[in-house]
């Protein structure tokens, strides 16, 4: 049956999201009579006062020993749960950019930085490594960066996707895969998923070919906004004009009160419901 978005209030949404992450916060949580709308929560605020370089935080990640990390406009800043360690052009020359604008951790506790100018940053063991783009600049673009289930790191520019190799960043499907890429995916069968503002969705195999994934001339024309994979092994694309899911067959999902930008695909774990987040409104998707 085909998919149909049902309009859902955004607090039905942001009520249901908050159940896995309850179970996240728990330690910080006192549960009364065992029903989590008696939770009440510990809330504490910290600023420049406290030690960070600035009161805006671009991105935010736990990593695997326990550390908050944060990305900012002057430096990274590492947070222990009593004080603030930043990390900036002060103190780290190697690092080409204070203004940090994404982080993501690798498998083997790497940081991965990238910078409002575009550059990609490996931090280990304390020490920064620009990784260059290889023979080519990517003309000063936001590169979407991920990070796959096997430590692989990729980077879509509007050149096309690039992945790591000798601490040198490296072109990927050269010639197929030539547009503007919008985000990338691992997919629970391990294969890798990217796509584009204008060329549709490409699968990267494990010897690093890439074939463009057979889809409906439609898809082709959307700017593809992200990509998500649910826990059944659906994928759900989010369009400039709509939303799509994609199984053994593409099918476009219907109910949007208007031709609208899908901007956000998100299942809540507790219950296996998927929320659509568009301009005309937050969607619930069901099966007809």
């Amino acid at each position: 049956m085909a998919p149909h978005l049902r309009v859902a209030a955004l607090i039905i949404a942001l009520t249901g999201l908050g159940v896995g992450d309850s179970q996240a916060q728990g330690s910080s949580a006192r549960s009364r009579g065992g029903d989590a709308r008696d939770m009440s929560w510990v809330h504490e605020a910290w600023t420049v006062k406290d030690g960070l370089p600035v009161n805006s935080i671009n991105a935010l990640l736990q990593d695997r020993t326990g550390y908050i990390w944060a990305a900012t406009f002057d430096g990274l800043v590492r947070f222990d749960g009593l004080r603030f360690t930043v990390f900036n052009s002060a103190n780290s020359e190697e690092l080409p950019s204070n203004r940090i604008i994404r982080l993501q951790e690798g498998h083997d506790k790497t940081l991965w930085l990238t910078t409002e100018q575009g550059h990609i940053v490996r931090f280990r063991d304390g020490r920064f490594t620009n990784i260059p783009f290889g023979n080519a600049t990517p003309g000063g673009s936001i590169p979407a960066f991920f990070v796959d289930s096997a430590g692989v790191a990729w980077a879509g520019t509007l050149d096309g996707l690039w992945t790591v190799r000798r601490d040198t960043l490296v072109r990927v499907g050269r010639g197929t895969l030539d547009s503007p890429v919008t985000s990338v995916l691992t997919r629970r069968d391990g294969s890798l998923w990217v796509s584009t503002t204008d060329a549709g969705i490409f699968r990267v195999s494990g010897d690093g070919q890439v074939t463009r994934v057979v889809t409906d001339p439609a898809l082709r024309a959307e700017y593809v906004n992200l990509i998500v994979e649910d826990a059944t092994g659906a994928l759900w694309i989010a369009g400039s004009q709509g939303l799509w899911s994609f199984r053994d067959r593409l099918v476009r999902v219907k109910g949007l009160l208007q031709p609208s930008a899908v901007t956000n695909v998100v299942q809540v774990s507790a219950t296996g419901a998927v929320f659509a987040e568009a301009g005309s409104g937050v969607y619930r998707i069901d099966s007809d």
